[in-house]
C-alpha cells in the first residue's frame, strides 16, 4: 500500500482574534514572538526603539530635580521674608515671595506628570500580549515604522 500527502494553503484563525497596536509610535526593534507560537498574557511580543523615550524620561527626571531645587529656594526665600516681616521685609516682597513659592510648587506638580508619562510612553515600547493565545499573522517586522 501506499500513501499519499498532499500539502494545501490555509489560514487558521482564532475563535477571537485581537489586533494588537502599539500606544506609541516608533521602529520596531525586535520581535519576540513567531507566527504560530503560544503567548501568555503580559508576553513581550514585540519592543519598539527605546532610545528617544529613554531621553526623554531622563529629560523629565532632570526637569523634577530642578524643580525640587526651585521649590527648596523659593521656600527659604519665603520663610526668610516671614521672619523678618515688617521690620525688614516689606509686605510687597513677602507677596512676591510667597507667589514665587507658589509658582515653584506648581512647577514641580507639573514636572512629576511629566516624569510619569515619560514614564508610561518607555513601558509602553515593550507591546504586550493582553491574553493567552496563538500568535497569527505578524504584518511588521524589524524595521517597520508603527504609530499608536
Amino acid at each position: 500500500t501506499r500513501k499519499f500527502s498532499t500539502s494545501y494553503s490555509a489560514t487558521i484563525r482564532g475563535r477571537q482574534d485581537i489586533d494588537i497596536y502599539p500606544q506609541v509610535s516608533g521602529t520596531i526593534e525586535r520581535l519576540c514572538v513567531t507566527e504560530g507560537e503560544k503567548v501568555r498574557k503580559g508576553q513581550i511580543l514585540f519592543v519598539i526603539d527605546q532610545v528617544p523615550y529613554k531621553a526623554a524620561l531622563n529629560t523629565a527626571i532632570a526637569n523634577v530635580k530642578s524643580a525640587k531645587a526651585g521649590l527648596a529656594t523659593a521656600e527659604l526665600t519665603y520663610n526668610s521674608n516671614k521672619e523678618h516681616m515688617p521690620e525688614v521685609v516689606s509686605e510687597f516682597s513677602l507677596k512676591t515671595s510667597e507667589n514665587s513659592y507658589l509658582t515653584a510648587q506648581a512647577a514641580l506638580a507639573q514636572a512629576e506628570a511629566q516624569e510619569t508619562n515619560a514614564r508610561n510612553n518607555l513601558s509602553y515600547t515593550e507591546v504586550k500580549s493582553p491574553s493567552d493565545g496563538v500568535v497569527g499573522a505578524l504584518p511588521y517586522r524589524v524595521g517597520a515604522l508603527v504609530s499608536a
